[in-house]
């Protein structure tokens, strides 16, 4: 095994056994586990070239690897994951559906390991390809925090109200230069002045408030995780003396905020905490799940008073329809599985494989993946009362 995302860094014991990590390195000498910091500066910079050859350079000593496992080491089962695809799309989404050559360079590159492992299978093998998200543009900004704030939801401290009142004012000179036309001319000063560490934040980050500067005894709902930034979601921690009127009243004020910029509705959906599951790893408190509508996400920061904010240019986030295909003499051939499900891929792989079910699971084995009389006998029960069977319920229709 060989750890991927959120590893401190290849200079710890990063792979099991520990001992495999002399052999990583011998295959693939530069393999890195996210790219290195020289990516911060072309990011900030927008280099679009030389981000798109970072990322490639990392890709192949990715595709290295996984060959020399596939070709040398005997296997039942292996699983792969790029990440660079993330991260161009979430900085060059622009670049990246307008077909510029820069990026298509890059999914070339991701066609050909495809091909490479394919060319590997042998005739009773199988092949998943997996993402739990899709991806989508956004240029508008819904600063989540503040309009609980507002809302007199969320208390801060007084370490974030000062650091507040500061970007506020940064805020109303953004909303200047945005009606000036000025907004690209100064993204770019700002992005330079970043990469050179000339510009550095001071005090508090009022994008990210600090967990101990909140006033937790008059704070009824909270917004403490920065993924909803670019996962185009937000997850509302609610203190359990929140009545649930209030929370009727919060989800249906929600899905009264409309983008100025052209109307549109804020909130395609809102889920309460059961889509989580159930067992000892479910969260304690209550929750509200937000899905943004197309061409939206949310923000943690701080300062705006208007909440919204239209940046005049288009970055990635991530769409909750992800991607699933099944290849392999085992699977039907053009068919389009219905309804399936992030949860529904570790018992269909179970299945395919024809092992047991050791626990049970929320999701379900697609079956009309499977050709008749293909599929290996059923291995367990794949989690009758799961999250499957009770659906995803909304806390309000919209």
């Amino acid at each position: 095994m060989v750890s991927g995302y959120l590893t401190p860094g290849t200079d710890l014991e990063f792979t099991y056994p520990a001992s495999f990590k002399e052999e990583l390195f011998r295959v693939a000498p530069h393999y890195q586990i996210v790219p290195g910091p020289e990516y911060e500066p072309l990011r900030l910079k927008l280099q679009v070239g030389a981000m798109v050859d970072v990322l490639m350079r990392m890709t192949e000593q990715r595709t290295k690897l996984i060959m020399h496992l596939l070709k040398e080491r005997p296997w039942d089962f292996c699983y792969l994951a790029y990440v660079c695809s993330d991260r161009l799309q979430h900085q060059l989404w622009e670049e990246a559906i307008a077909l510029d050559p820069r990026t298509n360079a890059y999914y070339k590159m991701l066609d050909d390991a495809l091909g490479q492992i394919m060319a590997l299978l042998g005739p009773d093998d199988l092949l998943f390809v997996v993402s739990d998200h899709g991806f989508r543009g956004h240029s508008s900004y819904f600063d989540i925090n503040e309009y609980l704030v507002n809302k007199g939801l969320l208390r801060l401290g007084e370490k974030v109200l000062a650091a507040r009142r500061r970007a506020g004012r940064t805020s109303m000179l953004k909303h200047v230069a945005n009606r000036l036309g000025l907004r690209p001319l100064a993204r770019k000063l700002k992005r330079s002045l970043k990469a050179k560490g000339v510009w550095n934040a001071e005090g508090v980050e009022a994008t990210r408030p600090l967990l101990e500067d909140i006033d937790w005894e008059h704070t009824l709902a909270y917004v403490p995780s920065f993924s909803g930034f670019q996962g185009g979601y937000a997850d509302v921690f609610l203190s359990p003396d929140m009545t649930q009127e209030q929370i009727d009243e919060l989800c249906a004020d929600l899905r009264r905020q409309k983008d100025p910029k052209n109307g549109q509705p804020l909130i395609d959906e809102i889920f309460t905490t059961e889509v989580y599951g159930q067992g000892p790893y479910a969260p304690r408190e209550p929750h509200l799940l937000l899905l943004a509508r197309e061409g939206i996400t949310f923000r943690m920061e701080m300062g705006n008073s208007r909440i919204w904010e239209d940046i005049g240019k288009t970055f990635g986030s991530h769409h909750k329809d992800g991607v699933l295909y099944a290849y392999g003499p085992a699977f039907k051939r053009g068919f389009k599985a219905p309804n399936a499900e992030v949860y529904d891929v570790v018992p269909t792989l179970l299945q395919a494989m024809g092992l047991p079910f050791p626990y049970n699971f929320d999701g379900r084995v697609l079956q009309d993946l499977f050709v008749e009389g293909a599929a290996p006998a059923q291995a367990g029960d794949a989690g009758a009362g799961g999250l499957a069977r009770r659906k995803l319920k909304k806390l309000l229709e919209i």
